[in-house]
């Protein structure tokens, strides 16, 4: 029973070398995982390529967004400034009452 080719050593043996051996179950799981590994990392060096371009991309077009806000927030200012002045002069003219203008009947005496 325990011994022989039909005995239970043999089939544990058989068994083992099914399992152990060189086209075993454990040697090919483990050769499948390798290659699984090797699958992932040339992935994840693909992957943060990727985003490494795309962060550079990103950040180009973040510096020159930045600049034209810029520009704008200068004519902007220059603007408000350029306005300001107009409505000053306005202002300030002999007889002027302002920016506000009183319409009236050429019937009505002035005010």
């Amino acid at each position: 029973m325990f011994t022989g080719d039909d005995g239970v050593s043999a089939k544990i043996d058989a068994a083992v070398k099914r399992i152990t051996g060189t086209d075993g179950t454990i040697p090919n799981r483990t050769e499948g995982l390798a290659k699984t590994i090797k699958t992932l990392e040339a992935q994840h060096a693909r992957t943060s390529l990727s985003i490494d371009t795309m962060m550079e991309g990103i950040r180009a077009q973040f510096v020159a967004l930045d600049a034209l806000v810029a520009r704008m927030q200068g004519t902007s200012d220059y603007l408000t400034q350029q306005f300001n002045a107009l409505n000053n002069s306005r202002n300030h003219r002999p007889g002027n009452r302002g920016d506000v203008r009183i319409a009236r009947k050429v019937d009505q005496p002035a005010v």
